[in-house]
């Protein structure tokens, strides 16, 4: 069963043309991002492809590519509530846990895939015609896939986490984005005052994506380390990493503990029943339905694209 949601939402999303728009998105960031990070290394004889550049992009993440997450992560789960379909989909004989672990697998593997535009763009910034020949080295691509699997992916999962959960505790969608902006305005907090006051344990410690720690781990490598190096996994960069990862998992078997078919649709519906009493005792019921969509237009996404905005 499990398996089958995720072929099915994975397929659903990867064949959208939306999904292709937000690739080539993700593909600008990665190039985009990679020159802002270069300039801020302008004066270390730092090459524009280097390890340490891309290190930082992956640990950051960027804007777009949060604002992607949110708005597929939260219709994964959401979307039988939006469109009415847990009235039958909720009745057939299937496991609870099962579809919801279906379901969160299938966000996840989601965002996983449309993030590897960001690394896309990354590896295509030699040609991308913003810096001359020689600023450029071999693509680092063991060091981009370290970056990846310890950085970008324990994000996404943490950010996942938070959207399932706080829309299965509020049944509501605005919930998760709520999560999603709280989880990055910390981030950009824990940011700004390391520049400030310096790197401290406690911000690296409750920076969520671990940028603050990845940023004071290249600050101690030699500019040949930054070039060809990879990066190193100890410290509080470790703990940090341990400790959110530790409260994605907290989050996940928390939204799956409380996720239940009954719960979850009890409150949502659409109807708005008033009962009046008739000259002869009997009870009329006016039922106002709303219109459901039936299908996923481009003005659904853009609707949802506003209410995140």
């Amino acid at each position: 069963m499990i398996s089958s949601i995720i072929r099915y939402e994975v397929k659903r999303r990867l064949s959208h043309w939306t999904t292709i728009l937000m690739v080539l998105a993700l593909v600008f960031q990665g190039i985009w991002y990679t020159k802002g990070t270069f300039d801020y290394y302008v004066n270390e004889d730092l090459l524009m492809n280097a390890p340490a550049i891309f290190y930082k992009n992956l640990a950051g993440g960027g804007i777009l590519m949060i604002i992607i997450v949110a708005i597929i992560t939260g219709g994964v789960l959401y979307k039988d509530i939006e469109y009415k379909t847990s009235q039958w989909v909720y009745t057939l004989p299937i496991n609870e846990k099962r579809f919801f672990l279906g379901r969160f697998l299938s966000a996840y593997i989601i965002n996983v895939i449309i993030a590897l535009g960001y690394v896309i763009g990354m590896l295509l910034v030699p040609y991308a015609g913003i810096g001359e020949a020689h600023r450029f080295g071999p693509a680092p691509i063991l060091q981009l896939l370290q970056g990846f699997l310890i950085l970008l992916m324990p994000n996404l999962l943490l950010l996942t986490s938070v959207i399932f959960a706080l829309i299965i505790a509020s049944k509501r969608m605005a919930a998760g984005y709520l999560g999603v902006l709280v989880t990055t305005v910390l981030f950009l907090v824990m940011q700004t005052v390391s520049e400030t006051s310096g790197a401290t344990p406690l911000i690296q410690l409750a920076d969520p994506f671990g940028y603050v720690a990845t940023e004071n781990l290249l600050d101690t490598l030699s500019s040949a380390e930054k070039n060809t190096g990879f990066l190193p996994t100890t410290g509080y960069w470790f703990v940090n990493r341990l400790l959110w990862f530790g409260i994605s998992v907290i989050l996940f078997f928390l939204a799956l503990n409380q996720f239940s078919f009954k719960r979850f649709a009890s409150n949502k519906a659409s109807k708005k029943v008033q009962v009046t009493q008739a000259p002869k005792t009997e009870v009329l019921v006016q039922v106002e339905a709303k219109q459901v969509p039936t299908t996923f237009s481009a003005r659904i996404y853009l609707k949802k694209l506003w209410s995140l905005s």
